[in-house]
This record gives C-alpha cells, structure tokens and sequence, in this order.
C-alpha cells in the first residue's frame, strides 16, 4: 500500500519567523521542503508501479497456464472419447448373429454420433478459452489503467500542493520586511529568493511529470506484452485442441472405412 503522503503537514505558514530574518535562508529551506515532498511522492508512485507490474504478471502467468491446462485437459478427452468409440465399435462388430446391413447401420451410428459430440467438444472449450482469456485481458487492462489513473492523480495532487505551497512562500518573500535592511536591499533579497523558490517548484513538478511518464510507459509496454502472450496462449491451445480433434475423427474414420467395406 502506498503512503498516503498528503497527510503530511508540510506548511510554508511555519516558516514566517525565518523570511523576516533571512529571506535566501528561507529559499532554501523552502526548497528543502519541496525536495522531501517530491521524494514521498516518487516513493509512492514507484510502489504503485511496482505493485501494478507484480499484478499484471501473475494475473497473465495464471490466465496463460489455465488456458494451457485446458486445451491439454481437452485433447487428453477427444483421444478418450475417440479410443471409447473404437472399443464400443470393435465390441458390436463381435456380435455375429446379427444382420449384417443391421450391423453397419449401427456401427456408422455410433461413429457419427461420436464424431459430432468430439467436434462439438472441441469447439465449445476454444470457446470457452476465448471466454476465459476475454475476461483475463479485460482484468489485466483494467487494472493497469487503474494504476496509471491512481499515478497521474497522485502527481497532481502533488504538482498542486507545490505550486500553492510556491506561491505562499512567494508572497512572503516579497513582503516588505526591512529589519537590518535598507528597502532597496529587502526588495533585491526578495525578489531574488522568490524566483529562486519559483524556478525550483516548476523544477520539481517536471521532475515529477517525468518520473509519471516513465511510469505510465511501463505499464503501458508490460500490459502490451503480457496481452499477447495470452493471445499467443490462446492461439497454441486452439491449435492443441484442433489438432486432437482432426487426430480423433480420423482414428474414428478409418474403423468406419474398414469396417463397413
């Protein structure tokens, strides 16, 4: 879980006492605030981008090797169902004392009813696969976007915080504060740690706008690789399951041809 960094009060009201004193000191100080702020804020969206990396590879792995067990689980079936066939053929072929046009017409029955219900099998589990590996890809891409939606809406509740935080500091500097100080130099003091505090605020949020970036491609470039690696998956199991099929029907066939010739 993420720390939930905007609950720290890190206030520029605080520092009143230092921008009388020493308004360049207090730049710094300001500056050091920011620095530790975009340091929480970096932590929580690596955390969050790690977690989501975690996620979106078990997810996948576990949607990969389901799919993979099923289409063997399939095939291992339609061989059964097809050997059962042979077995139940070859046993009524035995019995002798019956017609002979009764006998084929009950041998091509049960081979046609066979061959339909192994056809029948094997495209409803491809379709059930799809199924499965629908809803996989969809929990996947959800939850990537939820990621780089919870990302994004960190960074800019910190690139806010910032620049409100930037422009009170601003608005004390710029006061006019002239203990121990002509006004001339309270103004130049002034000015001068104002846009320094200015420049490292837009500093910090391009820093942070940048690690989002990065971020957000990664996601991006994980959730694109691990979606077709499911389809892949997807592919490899149908082509298991047609193929078990096509081996079935023909072990069934050929019984057919020889015994009804």
């Amino acid at each position: 879980m993420a720390k939930n960094y905007r609950n720290k009060n890190l206030s520029f009201d605080q520092l009143d006492e230092l921008f009388e004193k020493d308004r360049i000191a207090a730049a710094a100080v300001a500056e050091t605030v920011m620095l530790q702020e975009i340091s929480t804020a970096i932590s929580n969206i690596t955390e969050i981008n790690q977690i989501a990396n975690a996620r979106i590879q078990a997810d996948s792995a576990v949607a990969s090797a389901k799919i993979a067990a099923d289409a063997e689980v399939c095939a291992t079936e339609l061989a059964a169902k097809a050997e059962m066939t042979i077995l139940q053929i070859q046993s009524t072929t035995s019995e002798r004392q019956l017609d002979p046009e009764l006998l084929t017409s009950m041998i091509t029955e049960v081979g046609h009813h066979a061959s339909e219900e192994i056809s029948t099998g094997a495209e409803q589990t491809i379709a059930a696969i799809k199924r499965q590996a629908e809803a996989a890809i969809g929990q996947i891409s959800s939850h990537a976007k939820n990621s780089i939606n919870d990302i994004k809406s960190l960074a800019d509740d910190y690139a806010k915080r910032v620049r409100e935080n930037a422009e009170i500091a601003r608005r004390k500097l710029l006061q006019e504060k002239e203990a121990g100080h002509t006004e001339s130099e309270a103004q130049e003091d002034a000015d001068e740690a104002a846009k320094t505090v200015l420049d490292f605020s837009l500093k910090t949020i391009e820093t942070l706008h940048n690690k989002v970036s990065a971020a957000v491609k990664e996601i991006d470039a994980l959730t694109t690789m691990v979606l077709e690696e499911i389809s892949n998956s997807v592919s490899s199991a149908e082509a298991r399951i047609y193929e078990a099929r096509d081996r079935a029907l023909a072990s069934i066939k050929d019984l057919l041809d020889f015994r009804v010739e």
